[in-house]
């Protein structure tokens, strides 16, 4: 033997005690596994859109920064003012919305905002979405100062509204009246085609949707991924929408605003991270966002609406349940439609007690 073989071998020796010692212990599920605290990791943000009646002074106060693409230019014009908050404020983090839907005319003459279904039926739609996620995310991260204080990103906003093509509000089964959205109705003879059935609104046309939808999402998630060099990737569900998991076990898929899939098939390793969430009440808070951040350990970030009739609880509720002390809790951002002080406080209940009476 070898003296290069004497030498290996207690070292293999080691390795196969740890291997046989690995073998014999139980395997230990995610959801039992150590949580690490990651409460209030980003703290309170701004939802931002440009300036406005805002001065850079005003954004930099901020904890993060929600920069929404589509609101503001996805330009380098930008990204260099978010490098003049950096002076002002080293320490300011920043997630970024993108929104890279490209138009589309499909059929001729129905130029509209690419939908999931123009991504998987439009020959080049894919292409040019997946480029143009990949050009918003380099234009901040390629020329930001500090790239490691860019946290995240999030695909649009208020999902599926958008990309999803407005399929869940109002449709019903056997809706005689409007069976599918125009979204689905553009492609009805690819549908047909792929399904070998009739395009109609019913249990399997929403399940094919959810297949599909999760399918879709997840190719753009790891493309996020990917090209933002493995930052956190969130899902954003428009709040008025729920998931399979907020129904019990075999009940109709028939409900307004359902869409079809499970948080976990869209949030998973490699994929996706986390969700937004929304405090609308204690009830939809608890029941629809912390019970899974808690279970399966997702992490969560949240908006605080100033406007009144963005909520369904005092103001001062919403701002608690959004600082919930959870270690999956990031933070939240601050929302203001710039017309906060003008709400009729005799109409509006639960607006913010420290506006005065008299704003205007």
């Amino acid at each position: 033997m070898s003296d290069h073989v004497v030498r290996v071998l207690p070292f293999l020796q080691g390795v196969l005690v740890w291997v046989w010692i690995g073998m014999a212990l139980p395997a230990v599920a995610a959801e039992d596994a150590p949580v690490r605290d990651r409460y209030w990791e980003l703290g309170v943000g701004c939802y931002f859109g440009g300036l406005g009646a805002l001065t850079e002074l005003d954004v930099a106060r901020f904890d993060w920064v929600l920069v929404t693409f589509g609101n503001i230019s996805s330009t380098r014009d930008t990204t260099e003012l978010l490098n003049r908050l950096l002076k002002i404020n080293p320490g300011l983090k920043f997630m970024v919305r993108l929104w890279p839907a490209p138009y589309v005319d499909h059929p001729p003459g129905d130029n509209h905002s690419a939908t999931f279904l123009d991504y998987l039926y439009v020959p080049g739609v894919k292409e040019r979405y997946l480029e143009e996620v990949s050009r918003q995310i380099h234009v901040v991260l390629d020329h930001i100062d500090k790239p490691e204080n860019v946290i995240g990103f999030t695909l649009e906003e208020e999902q599926p509204y958008y990309l999803g093509g407005i399929a869940f509000m109002g449709k019903r089964n056997g809706d005689p009246i409007s069976e599918v959205s125009p979204a689905m109705a553009r492609f009805r003879s690819e549908i047909e085609s792929e399904r070998g059935l009739e395009l109609v609104w019913n249990d399997e046309t929403r399940l094919w949707w959810g297949k599909r939808w999760v399918e879709v999402l997840g190719e753009i998630h790891q493309s996020m991924k990917r090209e933002s060099r493995d930052r956190l990737v969130f899902y954003w569900l428009q709040t008025n929408h729920t998931t399979r998991d907020m129904y019990a076990e075999g009940s109709s898929l028939d409900q307004f605003g359902l869409v079809p899939h499970f948080w976990a098939e869209v949030i998973k390793p490699g994929f996706c991270d986390g969700f937004f969430a929304y405090p609308n009440n204690e009830q939809i808070w608890e029941q629809q966002y912390v019970r899974f951040a808690r279970e399966h350990h997702w992490l969560m970030f949240s908006q605080v609406s100033h406007p009144g009739t963005m909520h369904l609880s005092p103001w001062q509720t919403c701002v608690d349940l959004a600082k919930t002390r959870l270690p999956q809790n990031l933070g939240y951002f601050f929302f203001c439609s710039g017309l906060c002080a003008a709400e009729d406080n005799a109409r509006v209940w639960n607006i913010d007690p420290g506006i005065p009476s008299d704003a205007a």
